[in-house]
């Protein structure tokens, strides 16, 4: 069913805005919540996350994205206390970080959309459905990496990277095609 959601309009200008189109696509569960995500399907509005308290299953907030997409894909890095989502940049699919400080400090009343923390341009991929981390028990060892898959919807190719990216160096947003 439909949800009704706040969100905001136009790229430089937001308002809070009531929409009742928006339809649930992915979800990712921490210690302590659980996210939502969903989009409008009359693409109108921003797509938004909705925040449940894990132990209580009240609704806690929604999180509005800086953009207009399916954001299907949700995974939760334990280690980084990042919530991964798939979503867009420059065109290509990305998956865009947003720390779990930044989720707790988000007052949607204010009328703007969350910022990312984190944004990685996945070049091999046109869309990203689903995303989910690797994050194994050893990951403090040097040997062992951490990190994110993602998927087209038709699991077409499947790349990973790095979740420990915090700069823009060439080096260290090259995504590897497997």
């Amino acid at each position: 069913s439909d949800k009704e959601s706040k969100s905001t309009g136009s790229k430089n200008k937001y308002t809070i805005d009531m929409c009742t189109s928006m339809t649930p696509q992915g979800i990712a569960v921490s210690d302590k919540y659980i996210f939502i995500s969903a989009y409008c399907h009359t693409k109108k509005h921003n797509t938004a996350i909705y925040v449940i308290d894990k132990n209580t299953h009240k609704f806690i907030k929604e999180l509005i994205l800086p953009e207009k997409t399916h954001a299907g894909g949700l995974a939760y890095s334990k280690k980084y206390d990042i919530l991964w989502v798939s979503g867009s940049l420059h065109k290509r699919a990305a998956i865009n970080g947003l720390s779990i400080k930044n989720i707790e400090s988000y007052d949607v009343n204010k009328g703007k959309p969350i910022e990312y923390c984190n944004q990685i341009q996945l070049r091999y991929l046109e869309t990203a459905s689903f995303i989910c981390c690797d994050e194994p028990a050893n990951s403090d060892s040097t040997i062992t990496a951490d990190y994110i898959y993602a998927s087209e919807p038709i699991v077409a190719d499947v790349v990973k990277g790095n979740l420990g990216y915090t700069a823009q160096s060439e080096e260290q947003i090259i995504i590897k095609q497997l």
